[in-house]
């Protein structure tokens, strides 16, 4: 398989992972024209999902860079026009392993969170971005 089917193989099974992860704890989810948008309430968790080739570095930080502008986009032009207003919108780049702990800093300097997936299948990320993910889910399963 080459490299562009492996990273569409893997993004698609980001993208499902996170997808019935939301779904299975009652939120509404979207996937069109972002990869994925989970909804509760006022509370929007948009998601641009990567996926970086191992021990690469490089590749990482392009990627990121990708996922950055695109969050950017989506949030402006697809989300925020059909949002009911006082509604929050968080931004979160989701990659296939954990980020260089520069990166996370990047992106929480930018009010982007990390979230990863381990090699348990389970939602990782930085803490408040789990803080958020948690206390969203938690509020809907209650």
């Amino acid at each position: 398989m080459d490299l562009m089917n492996e990273r569409t193989q893997a993004h698609q099974d980001l993208v499902a992972k996170l997808y019935m992860f939301y779904a299975e704890a009652g939120l509404e989810c979207r996937d069109w024209p972002f990869d994925l948008l989970a909804i509760k309430s006022k509370t929007y968790l948009l998601h641009e999902v990567k996926t970086v080739r191992p021990n690469s570095l490089r590749d990482e930080r392009r990627r990121i860079r990708e996922a950055i502008g695109q969050l950017a986009y989506y949030e402006y032009f697809d989300v925020i026009p059909k949002i009911p207003p006082g509604s929050r919108v968080e931004k979160f780049v989701v990659l296939q392993r954990e980020p260089a702990a520069e990166h996370v800093s990047f992106l929480k300097s930018k009010g982007i969170g990390a979230i990863w997936i381990d090699s348990h299948r389970e939602i990782q990320g930085d803490e408040s971005s789990l803080h958020t993910i948690r206390n969203l889910v938690r509020a809907s399963s209650d």
